[in-house]
């Protein structure tokens, strides 16, 4: 993800390269070309970094022959009008673009996604509640709308929302995969689900067991699924027994 403090330094660099090419050709003032340009920067500003959007429409008062009340307006109606194209741009078609490019099946007639959230991988069943806020959550993060002076999400419709996860002939079209609740065989080695918020898994083959921290297996989870103890490395097997209804010592270790 770009740097919102890159993005605002990169935008006003081409505010001034924009300033630089009227003062090369001798005019005073923006035309209506330069003045649509120089808008749609300052709008960029507005959104990303407010600091560094009034310094640089201060500096274009001359420019636009105005006072910073009026330009200020002329900005917000440009925030507002990407707002409403982001509105009418969230149907289901704009929406499937992003929920067509991780999905699976099972072979069957369930489809699955796989997406990345906070830095670790998630798998959920395609019309789970999971990945209807995810999906909104993604388009919000992208589209965004100013309230009483703050933005704030532009978030799709219920209906555009249902309508682009029941497109599910791309996830039958994509890989099949087994899925299975917390325990899985996959490339050879056994995962299990740790039932983490960061979607942590143990992976154990016959030589030893890590840690893997992106769950690249068809785990998935159910209603239930609820997180298990962090295994340590390096601990006395005995310390299993309490969490078995054994008593005696030679019964745990024939267990």
């Amino acid at each position: 993800m770009t740097d919102p403090n890159e993005k605002a330094v990169e935008t006003s660099l081409a505010i001034e390269d924009i300033v630089e090419q009227c003062q090369i050709a001798g005019v005073d003032f923006f035309n209506k070309e330069e003045r649509a340009k120089i808008l749609e920067r300052l709008a960029d500003l507005y959104i990303e970094d407010r600091i560094e959007y009034e310094i640089q429409r201060n500096k274009l008062q001359d420019w636009f022959g105005s006072g910073t009340r009026a330009i200020d307006h002329e900005v917000k109606l440009v925030v507002e009008r990407r707002a409403a194209e982001a509105k009418a741009e969230a149907g289901p078609t704009g929406l499937m673009a992003l929920a067509a490019t991780v999905l699976w099946h099972d072979g069957k007639r369930d489809c699955y996604v796989t997406f990345g959230r906070d830095g670790h991988l998630e798998n959920h069943e395609l019309l789970s509640d999971d990945f209807e806020d995810w999906l909104a959550d993604k388009w919000g993060e992208t589209h965004q709308q100013e309230i009483n002076g703050n933005l704030e999400p532009c978030y799709p419709t219920d209906e555009d929302l249902k309508k682009a996860i029941r497109h599910q002939a791309y996830a039958r079209r994509a890989d099949k995969r087994d899925p299975k609740f917390r325990v899985v065989e996959f490339e050879h080695e056994v995962w299990i689900d740790l039932g983490t918020p960061h979607w942590k898994a143990v992976v154990v083959n016959g030589d030893d067991w890590r840690f893997e921290e992106r769950m690249r297996a068809p785990l998935v989870r159910g209603p239930g699924t609820a997180p298990l103890p962090i295994p340590v490395k390096g601990c006395d097997i005995q310390e299993l027994q309490r969490f078995v209804n054994l008593q005696e010592d030679s019964d745990f270790a024939l267990l």
